[in-house]
């Protein structure tokens, strides 16, 4: 009703859990299938040649999404998050202030990096996973698990819509 009371043509969804932002999604198409979605990218962020945006995207001030980098739908990049050339960002996953990612990293849906993260290059990092702050990533990580550390290493494993913020 609101949609259609006050002519919105468009939105972003701000909520910070990515589980919760694909249900606020799901629940939005539900009503309205044709809505339209925006990105909220900030007017510090850099954005190399040949990458691919979705829709949905919030990046905060003084990130970098250097080129050759896909990012995916409903993503969240908060300040000074560095994404480096050709990373894969997938659907409604978030990297947090200072995180940096190598060349070729591919980070699968719902998952979450969080503060000053350094993950080297061309990992893979699963679907569902969180890696806790200050971690180190050296290696590739399966889905579903909690990792921190210098060097990172498998905590315990996560269920399927677990939040990561609590």
């Amino acid at each position: 009703s609101l949609v259609k009371e006050y002519g919105i043509d468009g939105s972003i969804i701000t909520v910070g859990d990515n589980w919760i932002r694909k249900i606020i999604y799901d629940d939005i198409i539900s009503s309205l299938p044709n809505f339209k979605f925006v990105n909220a990218i900030h007017p510090s962020v850099s954005v190399g040649n040949f990458t691919e945006l979705g829709v949905g995207i919030i990046a905060m001030a003084g990130c970098i999404i250097n080129p050759g980098a896909k990012v995916g739908n409903f993503t969240f990049f908060a300040t000074g998050a560095q994404i480096e050339h050709d990373c894969i960002i997938g659907d409604f996953s978030s990297i947090s202030a200072g995180t940096v990612l190598g060349g070729h990293v591919k980070l699968a849906k719902f998952s979450a990096l969080t503060l000053n993260v350094t993950v080297l290059d061309r990992i893979t990092i699963g679907e569902n996973v969180v890696v806790g702050s200050g971690s180190l990533v050296l290696k590739d990580l399966p889905d579903n698990v909690l990792v921190y550390g210098n060097p990172a290493k498998v905590i315990r494993t996560r269920e399927k819509n677990e939040r990561f913020l609590k």
